[in-house]
Order: structure tokens, then C-alpha cells, then sequence
């Protein structure tokens, strides 16, 4: 991956004041976050974006090796994977991630209709 993977790490993490523009539309205090922790947050942002990367080409990796009979179990159980990962994360046994989310859900504005209609009309946007 070498060059090429950097180069992506780097338009990417490029787009995080974008994306906290569009989310700070459905949670009001990103602004404000954003302000408070300067460039902390975006390198966070990036360094996230770039395991994520790691962790999708590993399966990619793993997708192409396996034989077509078997793609569709691979799929499902990865499927099942992500789907645990984010349980454990939303029903989290932590009391400050359980209190974060708490936060968070308060202070969200809209419906889940509405959040999409926001992330649907930054996808127009110009870059």
C-alpha cells in the first residue's frame, strides 16, 4: 500500500472539518467541540480512519482468498462481527461510555429521518 495508502489517509482525513460541519447541523455542540480541542480531534479523527482502512483491507485480503462457495458465510459472519461490535458499543458495561452515550442522545436534534436527510444533502455539497 506504501504511498497510495498515505495519500488516502491524507485526502481523508482533509474531509474531517467537512464532516464535523454537516454533523454539528444534528449535534450542536461539535462546534464547540471542534474549537476546544483545536487539531486533536482531526489527528484522533485520522489515526481512526487509518486503522479502520488497515482493518477493510485485511478483509479485503481475506474476502479474495476465500473460495466463491464460501463468500457468502464470510460475508455473514463478518456481518455478525461488526453487528456485535457495535452492541457492545451502544449496551457497553462502561459507566463513562454508557454516560457519553447518554449525552450524546440528549443532545442530538432530529429524528433518525432527519439526521439522513442532512447526511444526504452533504453528499450534493460542493469540495
Amino acid at each position: 500500500m506504501g504511498r497510495l495508502s498515505n495519500g488516502i489517509n491524507t485526502i481523508l482525513a482533509e474531509l474531517t472539518d467537512g464532516v464535523q460541519d454537516v454533523l454539528s447541523e444534528v449535534f450542536k455542540p461539535m462546534s464547540w467541540l471542534d474549537r476546544v480541542t483545536g487539531r486533536t480531534d482531526e489527528k484522533m479523527a485520522g489515526i481512526a480512519m487509518e486503522r479502520a482502512r488497515d482493518a477493510a483491507w485485511k478483509c479485503a485480503l481475506e474476502y479474495s482468498y476465500t473460495s466463491p462457495e464460501e463468500r457468502a458465510n464470510y460475508l455473514a459472519n463478518r456481518d455478525q462481527k461488526v453487528a456485535h461490535f457495535g452492541y457492545k458499543v451502544v449496551h457497553s458495561k462502561s459507566k463513562v461510555v454508557r454516560a457519553i452515550m447518554v449525552v450524546i442522545n440528549m443532545l442530538e436534534t432530529g429524528s433518525a429521518k432527519h439526521i439522513i436527510e442532512i447526511l444526504n444533502r452533504s453528499d450534493d455539497r460542493p469540495n
